[in-house]
């Protein structure tokens, strides 16, 4: 089974919130169709939490803090 993609499982939660909000599934269906929704959100919270931590390395090796580039263009103005 491959995994489903972040927006993948983004929508098939909400679909999953929808059947469960017509209240149309009995008890032990509703209640599989939370563990799935469940899993769903555990799956994609991590995707999410990957996606900054690579966001955050990319942004760590190739972009200079502001405040450092500040000082350094007051520091050469005064020179």
């Amino acid at each position: 089974m491959s995994k489903k993609s972040y927006e993948q499982n983004v929508s098939e939660i909400a679909s999953c919130i929808e059947e469960l909000e017509k209240n149309t599934l009995d008890l032990e269906e509703s209640v599989v169709m939370y563990e799935h929704a469940s899993k769903l959100l555990l799956e994609a919270q991590t995707q999410l939490k990957n996606a900054e931590k690579k966001v955050f390395l990319v942004a760590e090796k190739n972009l200079i803090p502001f405040e450092t580039t500040l000082l350094d263009t007051e520091n050469e103005d005064q020179k």
